[in-house]
């Protein structure tokens, strides 16, 4: 099963392309979107496409997240609508690009997709 991907602005290009070899299916932003999106319409995106958001925006991101769970919940939306998931990582040189490439690999293939689905996962050492 191929896993969908979406990796914010502030990623790493270099990233999609080690994402790719090792087979999961890339989007990035900056090629699909005009830049200055804002980040809550980035993750509607990734809902509609059912695609894991990669980021290394922490706070807006948990924000986000957070919002879409307790708001649908606040006016009993009984089937509410889900993201595929958020995946935040630091920023190099805490944590460099290839090194970025694997954690995503490792993390991501541990599981099944809808293991992802309307979470909020931050990885750190």
């Amino acid at each position: 099963m191929v896993i969908h991907l979406y990796l914010d602005e502030n990623v790493d290009r270099r990233l999609i392309f080690l994402l790719r070899a090792a087979g999961f299916d890339v989007v990035y932003s900056r090629d699909e979107h005009p830049s200055g999106v804002s980040d809550h319409m980035h993750l509607l995106i990734c809902a509609q496409e059912r695609r894991i958001m990669i980021t290394h925006d922490r706070d807006d991101y948990r924000l986000l997240h957070f919002a879409w769970q307790d708001w649908f919940a606040a006016f009993a939306v009984v089937s509410f609508p889900r993201h595929a998931g958020i995946l935040r990582l630091p920023q190099s040189p805490e944590l460099s690009t290839p090194n970025a490439a694997h954690v995503v690999d490792e993390f991501l293939t541990q599981s099944a997709p809808e293991d992802f689905s309307n979470r909020l996962f931050e990885w750190s050492r």
